[in-house]
């Protein structure tokens, strides 16, 4: 069993990687080893690796013949293409917790409150009780989805998943589609302009 510090320091890595990939501090393309990373960060190359593995199951890094990773960055089209796929799908789950389950809509309420936008959309996804759509949906969630949620907040977004939740709770699922495609829309928009502005 691995040492919970040994998870610590691998999910530590992983993250700081992954935010510097995200915040295009590490070029697209650029060569990383372990070794670099761990005499960086002061630690054993051991964690490093997990956290290399880890990155590119998540399409963050890609692994070379000579044991080191190449960066993969986020450009403007696969921003476009996640942000679409993603929209695509939530909305699909939408219209499956309208038909199928009762949505939680005081826990999402409270969520919003909160300005958490990623629990919102893994709240929604896990009031369908499929255990296999949450392991699929939910890195989809996370990585630079996510990072985009946290780092361009916008309070008319969140208006738009209010709108999403209240539709919901009427059982509207066709006009809780077309507002959580308005949110999309104005996810997108604010990333653009976000890396237009660096």
């Amino acid at each position: 069993m691995e040492s919970i510090a040994s998870v610590q320091t691998k999910d530590y890595i992983a993250t700081q990687i992954r935010e510097l990939v995200y915040q295009g501090r590490l070029s697209d393309g650029q060569e990383l080893t372990q070794e670099d990373i761990a005499a960086r960060l002061g630690v054993s190359r051991m964690p490093v690796r997990e956290a290399f593995q880890a990155l590119a199951q998540q399409g963050v890094l890609q692994r070379l013949p000579n044991r080191h990773m190449r960066v993969i960055g986020i450009s403007s089209e696969n921003t476009v293409q996640l942000i679409s796929v993603l929209s695509a799908v939530q909305q699909q789950v939408l219209r499956f917790v309208c038909e199928f389950s009762e949505p939680p809509t005081a826990e999402l309420m409270a969520l919003l409150e909160s300005l958490d936008e990623v629990s919102w959309h893994r709240r929604i996804s896990m009031s369908l009780g499929n255990a296999a759509l949450d392991s699929w949906l939910s890195p989809m969630l996370g990585g630079y989805i996510a990072y985009c949620m946290r780092r361009y907040k916008e309070p008319s977004r969140i208006e738009r998943l209010v709108l999403a939740t209240d539709f919901l709770e009427a059982k509207a699922s066709d006009d809780a589609c077309q507002a959580l495609r308005g949110y999309f829309d104005m996810l997108l928009a604010t990333v653009r302009q976000g890396a237009r502005n660096g």
